[in-house]
């Protein structure tokens, strides 16, 4: 054995049995799966037991037959019930197959074990054992109880089913009996005794019990509680609408004309019903039924006349007062009064579920927890009438205006855009005008305040709310008065109430308007702009509001009422102010986007049909009728408040007169060399405190005095002056005559609403309210405004809205609102003290930037809260400035010069100081003062006055600095960013300075012209000491002076040479670059360039380059010869004409940044182009200095009478074109585009623009482009145009200020300033021309004009050095332009001085002269 298994057999063995073992496994358990499948299948076959069961029970439900097999039994009760709610559409069908299918299943149940317990034994007979057989009987045992169970259950449901159709059947054929006798009878007594029969009481319970048991089912999924049944609402329907007729109408009419008769008022069932809890519940059931009637699209009208006339019948009989209790909150319970009790139920105290959202399976179980408690705490009978849910009739009432009356799902059909009013069918508007006027007038709403609140927020917040209601009830609202007590209309009632709680709470608008109960999703307009677009379409028919009459409603008076208009334009304002952003967007579709909590957002595109009812508020013509109406010119004086000068206006008068034949520019150059920073009373730190104690003093001993002829009370008619050029701007022929007879009810009150309302507009989509111009930045949102999703109420626009424009045209030029503001401002104590608190930060504690005109917790001061009879805490002073200085700026564009200086336009002068003076308090406060805001964000209404005032503020300063209004010190704050610059060092610290102070960057002019030329000179020469090095004889300088970049420079090739060997170092012009000359023989001039060569080399090239004879640049007609690039340039040069302007920019940057002077003087429009910010809205003024007779031809076009027509003028320009004509066409086939009276505006505007701006863009980019590569931009804008051109070539008359020269002259190799020849060089110099001293000074100095600042900042200083010789004719006087310094020789005699001076200074030796 051993050695088999050392050679394997064993192994092999062992594997062999192993195998047949598996194989006799398998082969067993195939045949027991063989047999297995036989006897499933027998059971399965169509003659078994099992089969009959499920082909019997499939004639009367497929669900509920296969249960019976091997469903359990939960299973089996879910699926009978929904078998008997489908059978009991077909009661009688439904009856027959039951009864059939009860009969079959039980035969088939009884042979079902005993077959299936045969075949089981004879298919496995042989192959089981007895324990297996005996374990396999008793699950079969247990298979047949459960089935006969199942059987039993089904058997018993369907039995009560059949008992419950027929027990239906049989009330609802003695229901319809019963009323059929009753309509018999009322016929047969009104036929023979002429009387109405009203039936008794109790015939009345018996019939609305049998109706309630048809209506409500009960059952275990409701929780025992009455639930109604929706598949038999129509024949309901018609069984309330018969009894309403029959029975309830006729007792509670003879209830109501009993006047007390008890016997009478036995006969109202309703009585009897509120003794007792069932009774209670039934008339709570029954107001449920007429309520489900009332909503019913399908309802005939018959049915919603009849329960909505049960309802007005029930709420306006008689009460019976003494029997009512209340609680502590005031709500009425346990009263035997029906009218009180239904008014109750209408109008709950707080319904948690309305008529159509019935509680839900989920909150089912909580809702009847807390339902189904009696008034006394105990738990209530099943019939207690709190265990149905609400049926509140303002929800309802919105539920049918948002739904029921579009008959859709969707409350603002998405054909509205399309068939506008139509969408609505007169049938649902009729209905839905029926229940706003039923819930107006019977549910008290004239006398509780939080009923009318909450009806109005409920109502006027549905959208297309107009269109779904009738002429009638539109009527209703805006003319009726409901209660005897109360005479104004219901809708001026809602308005003053929503008003009210608005002004008591210091919540949004939003906590007062109803809750998101339609989605963006299904209703895509917000409550807001549903709200905002009703009052706007409901009040523009009202005449109590725009004063005029309806052709669709009948008013009772056509005159406005002003405390109803003022109230309804503050709500106006709060809505404005609460609205998203988006609402009056241009763009064709305005879109939100709404968040799902998960980070994912979803486009929502708002209705344009209700965004085009909220844009109807800004209509022309509607405009210029309220403001009409709000603007007496009689009683506000206008005329003689604007007329009225006080004696620190005449003394500006007479000083401005003193000094009108300077130039702008004169005055820029005279205030530039006031050396104020050496003035005793400001350099004097004791001074200034003793000055400012002194004026404090006078100022308030004063003050009432003072401010006393700005507030006369005098009468005057303002007579409409304005040209026709106005009125043709604001799109009308003829400007509206408004000189009607004063009403002696007229308030301000209504002008300073209407302020209010369109400064939210203005400020929130004219685009200054949303960046803030101070702090140079877009308005962010805080975290907590992006958590409630208020993004489009807490933000406005960054550029205005196309509407704004159109805004603006209506207010500015068909009404006379810039000059009723204004004239409130100086006449009307309240809107006085309130613009007071704006710019004075003493009379008013909030920052101008976080001002607001519309809020809750108002920013007014407690006088103002006090004046202010409006309901709505507003800013009146603020919103009057803001929409004075808007409309200011906006008038002023088609202002001429001439209309404002001889025709006092839009203001005289002496008013327009004034207003000069009010924005510069309020802009150095807001730049200056208030400093960055603490606490609360910047508002947009504070960020929008802060940039109209600026723009105003920029315009007027701009129109002074061609024709001065005002003195130059006007402009000026005394002592501002002095501190600020004496504390900068560097370079950085210089530029920061810029973007740090904000009074720089939006009203530069308020800094002294000599601080800010101070400021720029200091920019540029740490910036040239960066990066050209400080050429000092400090061994230790750490910056030496830098190598400099050679240029050789023929004389005769100056331009040339200096083109081809600097043009090309664009922005490295600023480095240090060293000038070699060559003679006209070619030679190498001595000179050594330290700067004199250079500045003559500067000066030489300006004066080839900007002549006009070189065809680049031309000279204006009538401003001073003044020059602006040629528009024929590139004839003379060809397409190197650009370069060319592109290095004569280069070169007005270096001389800027070298602090050298030029001679040229540009136009005035030339240096707006310089600055980067040209006003396109001055080029008419412009083109009057370029070609003065086209000006006047197309003023006489603007002011034309006639018929433009006749003019034959078309869309083109004609122009010269070397001895030929061109004709360019202003637009797209102009030539055949006729100008007429409509389009002449836009055809003066493009001829205008084209001499002005385009035929020169090309080169004014180019010039513009060079001159930005060495002098940023930024530092440029601190300048207006006559400060530039100062700056440029300094003061234009040509004169040098001897005394000055000789204030900073030094003196060396032994002149003192008392030497004799000193004294006769300065007595020769005073006495030559104004050329000879230009040359003189050339001569020097390389400049042949005065620094800006004056000779004090001359770098190195003007310099005499003495120079002795034997004989006058040894020596000619020299210079060494490098550090100039004159070289004068001691000559004997005043001539001979004269002499050698003109002679030196006219010979052109260059620097071979000595």
């Amino acid at each position: 054995m051993f050695a088999e298994e050392l050679a394997g057999n064993a192994g092999r063995k062992r594997a062999e049995a192993n195998r047949a073992k598996r194989r006799q496994l398998q082969q067993k358990n195939t045949q027991q799966n063989t047999s297995a499948t036989a006897v499933e299948a027998k059971t399965r076959s169509p003659g078994t037991p099992g089969a009959m069961a499920v082909s019997i029970l499939g004639s009367s439900t497929t669900v509920m037959a296969a249960s019976t097999v091997d469903t359990p039994q939960s299973s089996t009760t879910g699926t009978a019930k929904a078998t008997v709610q489908s059978l009991s559409t077909q009661p009688n069908a439904a009856l027959s197959s039951m009864t059939t299918a009860t009969s079959s299943l039980s035969s088939a149940i009884a042979c079902f074990p005993a077959a299936a317990s045969s075949s089981a034994l004879s298919g496995r007979s042989r192959q089981m054992t007895a324990l297996e057989r005996a374990e396999e009987q008793r699950v079969l045992r247990a298979a047949e109880a459960q089935q006969r169970k199942a059987a039993v259950h089904i058997q018993s449901f369907l039995r009560c089913c059949h008992s419950n159709l027929v027990l239906f059947q049989q009330n609802q054929q003695l229901l319809q009996q019963r009323l059929g006798d009753l309509q018999m009878l009322k016929d047969i007594l009104k036929q023979k005794k002429g009387i109405t029969y009203v039936p008794p009481p109790a015939t009345t319970t018996s019939l609305v019990r049998i109706l309630l048991y048809l209506a409500y089912r009960t059952g275990k999924g409701t929780g025992n509680k009455r639930m109604l049944r929706l598949e038999a609402q129509g024949k309901v329907q018609e069984f309330i609408q018969q009894m309403i007729q029959l029975s309830f109408l006729p007792s509670l009419r003879v209830n109501n004309s009993s006047n007390g008769d008890s016997n009478s008022s036995d006969m109202n069932p309703f009585h009897v019903w509120m003794e007792s809890n069932e009774g209670r519940w039934r008339f709570k059931a029954l107001i449920h039924l007429c309520m489900v009637a009332i909503l019913n699209p399908k309802s005939t009208d018959e049915s919603f006349s009849s329960c909505l006339e049960l309802l007005r019948e029930v709420t306006e009989s008689e009460t019976d007062t003494a029997g009512t209790k209340s609680n502590s909150s005031g709500v009425v319970h346990d009263s035997g009064d029906p009218v009180i009790f239904v008014r109750s139920l209408l109008n709950p105290k707080n319904p948690k579920f309305d008529l159509i959202n019935p509680p839900s399976s989920s909150n089912q179980k909580d809702y009847h927890k807390n339902h189904n408690r009696g008034n006394d705490g105990m738990m209530a009978p099943i019939y207690d009438a709190s265990t149905l849910w609400s049926v509140d009739f303002v929800a309802t009432v919105r539920y049918y205006l948002l739904f029921l009356a579009v008959n859709g799902s969707m409350p603002i059909p998405p054909q509205a855009e399309s068939l506008r009013q139509g969408c609505i069918s007169d049938k649902a508007r009729q209905r839905a005008g029926s229940l706003v006027e039923f819930a107006w007038k019977n549910q008290d709403c004239a006398t509780v305040t939080e009923r009318l609140v909450r009806f109005s927020t409920h109502v006027l917040t549905v959208p297309l709310l107009i269109w779904k209601l009738p002429a009638s009830t539109l009527s209703f609202l805006l003319t009726s008065c409901s209660h005897p007590a109360i005479a104004i209309p219901p809708f001026f009632q809602m308005i003053d109430a929503v008003s009210k709680q608005f002004a008591a709470q210091v919540a949004s608008l939003d906590a007062f308007l109803p809750s998101e109960d339609v989605p963006l999703t299904r209703c895509p307009a917000t409550n807001t702009q549903c709200f905002l677009a009703n009052l706007v379409q409901i009040g523009r028919l009202s005449s109590d509001v725009n004063g005029n009459s309806s052709t669709t409603i009948k008013f009772s008076s056509g005159r406005i009422n002003f405390r109803w208009a003022q109230c309804y334009i503050d709500l106006l304002s709060v809505v404005l102010d609460a609205i998203p952003v988006r609402t009056f967007s241009t763009r064709e579709s305005a879109v939100v986007w709404i968040s799902d909590g998960e980070g994912h957002s979803t486009p929502i595109v708002l209705s344009a049909v209700v965004l085009d009812q909220c844009k109807s508020l800004f209509v022309d013509s509607y405009v210029r009728n309220l403001l009409s109406n709000a603007i007496d010119a009689n009683r506000l004086d206008i005329e003689k408040v604007l007329q009225s000068k006080n004696d620190k206006d005449k003394e500006t008068e007479q000083s401005l007169a003193s000094e009108a034949g300077l130039s702008a520019i004169s005055l820029a150059a005279k205030e530039s060399r006031i050396d104020r920073n050496r003035s005793f009373w400001n350099s004097s730190k004791w001074a200034r405190k003793v000055s400012k104690g002194v004026v404090g003093l006078l100022s308030s001993s004063g003050n009432s005095k003072g401010n006393g002829n700005l507030r006369d009370d005098d009468s005057g008619v303002l007579k409409d002056t304005s040209s026709q050029s106005r009125s043709l701007a604001s799109g009308s022929g003829d400007e509206p005559d408004k000189a009607s007879s004063s009403r002696e009810d007229y308030t301000p009150e209504l002008l300073l609403s209407l302020c209010t309302m369109f400064s939210v507009v203005l400020a929130r989509w004219g685009g200054g309210g949303g960046r803030d111009e101070i702090g140079g930045k877009q308005v962010a949102l805080t975290n907590h405004q992006r958590k409630e999703n208020r993004a489009d109420k807490a933000t406005a626009t960054s550029f205005p809205e196309s509407f704004t424009l159109s805004l603006l045209n209506t207010i500015c030029f068909s009404t006379q609102l810039v000059k009723a503001t204004w004239c409130l401002i100086q006449n009307h104590d309240p809107t006085a003290a309130g613009v007071e608190a704006v710019y004075d930060p003493e009379k008013g504690q909030v920052p101008v930037r976080q001002l607001s005109c519309i809020s809750s917790n108002s920013h007014m001061t407690t006088k103002q809260a006090a004046t202010s009879p409006s309901t709505v805490a507003t800013n009146r002073g603020a919103s009057v400035l803001y929409m004075f200085t808007a409309a200011l700026s906006h008038t002023l564009i088609v202002t001429d010069d001439v209309e404002i200086h001889d025709f006092d336009r839009p203001l005289p002068i002496h008013q327009i100081r004034r207003v000069i003076k009010v924005l510069k308090k309020l802009l150095y406060r807001a730049c200056s003062l208030d400093g960055e805001p603490s606490g609360p964000a910047s508002t947009y209404f504070g960020l929008a006055l802060v940039s109209s005032s600026s723009r105003s503020f920029r315009d007027l300063y701009d129109r002074s600095s061609r024709r001065p209004l005002c003195l130059p010190k006007s402009w000026l704050e005394p002592g501002l960013l002095e501190k600020e610059i004496k504390a900068c060092n560097t370079h950085a610290d210089y530029v920061s300075l810029l973007s740090s102070a904000p009074v720089l960057r939006i009203c530069p002019m308020l800094v002294s012209f000599k601080r800010r030329l101070l400021l720029f000179v200091k920019i540029v020469r740490t910036n040239r000491e960066e990066l050209q090095g400080v050429n000092s004889p400090n061994p230790f300088n750490p910056n030496p002076l830098k190598p400099a970049r050679v240029a050789v420079i023929n004389r005769g090739r100056i331009l040339e040479d200096g083109l081809s060997t600097m043009n090309h170092l664009g922005s490295r012009m600023r480095e240090r670059i060293a000038v070699h000359y060559v003679n006209e023989a070619g030679a190498k001039e001595t000179g050594i360039d330290a700067g004199g060569l250079f500045k003559e080399f500067w000066t030489d090239l300006c004066a080839i380059a900007f002549d006009p004879n070189y065809a680049l640049f031309q000279v204006t007609e009538g401003a001073g010869n003044c020059m602006y690039p040629s528009p024929m340039s590139s004839s003379a040069h060809g397409r190197d004409h650009i370069v060319l302007f592109e290095f004569l920019g280069r070169i007005l940057g270096k001389a800027l940044y070298e602090g050298i002077t030029i001679q040229p003087r540009f136009a005035h429009f030339f240096l707006s182009f310089l600055r980067g910010d040209y006003n396109f809205l001055r080029m008419l003024p412009d083109l009057s200095t370029i070609d003065a007779q086209l000006y006047n031809n197309l003023m006489f076009l603007k002011t034309y009478d006639g018929d433009a027509a006749d003019l034959c003028l078309t869309f083109t320009i004609t122009k010269d074109d070397f001895g030929g004509t061109r004709e360019i066409p202003l637009i797209p086939n102009g030539s055949n585009i006729e100008v007429t009276n409509l389009n002449k505006q836009r055809y003066i505007g493009l001829v205008a623009k084209y001499y002005v701006v385009d035929q020169i863009k090309e080169q004014s980019e180019a010039f513009t482009r060079g001159l930005w590569d060495v002098v940023d931009p930024n530092w440029l804008r601190l300048f207006n145009e006559p400060e530039l051109q100062v700056l440029i070539s300094g003061p234009s008359d040509g004169k040098i200020d001897v005394e000055d020269l000789r204030r900073h002259t030094r003196y060396a190799g032994g002149y003192t300033s008392i030497d004799r020849n000193v004294a006769r060089f300065w007595k020769v110099f005073a006495s030559l021309d104004a050329n000879h001293q230009g040359a003189l000074l050339r001569f020097v100095t390389s400049c042949e004009r005065p620094p800006p600042l004056g000779f004090a900042s001359l770098n190195p200083p003007f310099t005499i050095q003495r120079v002795g010789i034997m004989r006058d004719g040894d020596k000619l006087p020299s210079a060494s332009t490098c550090f100039n310094i004159l070289k004068l020789p001691t000559y004997s005699s005043d001539k001979v001085l004269r002499e050698r001076l003109i002679y030196a200074i006219e010979s052109g030796a260059g620097f071979e002269l000595t």
